[in-house]
């Protein structure tokens, strides 16, 4: 989200910034300048949406979301990795296969589903067959260690799964889950 009144430089200058270094960036704009020329001004420089204060927050947040889906339907193949349940096998973007356990693949599905948001433990023991009360989560945390070691070392980069601290997993990049 970006102001346009900022004490230091003008926020229009600061989107076509934003828009020429990052193109994929969400720019949402929101600001007390509501005028015609000011809105059609802050979109010609690259926000993808643009609110005028005060807005209702329910309005804001679907503004938030909307944006995010735009992103994620944009993700180039080249950019998504893509997870493919018939062959358990999970493809990054720069095209390397990676050979996958039923286990992970269920782990995998779960994150994928749910991304970009992270996944609790207990759902992710739940999607690996074995609900709570008795389950040691300690399992889990193998089980992604593993994951994590298998994906770094097939790619020869970092692995797209990060522990959301308090929260349970995410996959931190975009994915695809591919038809079976």
């Amino acid at each position: 989200m970006l102001d346009l009144g900022l004490p230091v430089e003008d926020g229009l200058v600061i989107a076509h910034r934003l828009r020429q270094q990052q193109p994929g960036l969400g720019i949402v704009i929101l600001t007390a300048r509501g005028s015609l020329d000011d809105r059609l001004a802050g979109l010609e420089e690259g926000a993808d949406a643009y609110l005028v204060k005060p807005i209702d927050m329910r309005e804001l947040v679907a503004t938030l979301h909307s944006v995010r889906r735009r992103q994620a339907a944009a993700a180039s193949p080249s950019e998504a990795w893509s997870l493919t349940p018939d062959t358990l096998s999970i493809r990054s973007p720069a095209g390397d296969a990676i050979a996958l356990t039923a286990t992970e693949m269920d782990l995998l599905k779960c994150l994928a589903a749910a991304a970009p948001e992270p996944v609790s433990r207990e759902a992710l023991a739940a999607a690996m067959g074995h609900p709570e009360p008795d389950f040691d989560y300690r399992r889990l945390e193998v089980a992604f260690s593993r994951l994590r070691k298998k994906i770094e070392t097939a790619t020869a980069g970092e692995s797209p799964i990060r522990a959301a601290r308090g929260r349970g997993y995410v996959f931190a990049a975009p994915v695809r889950l591919l038809p079976r």
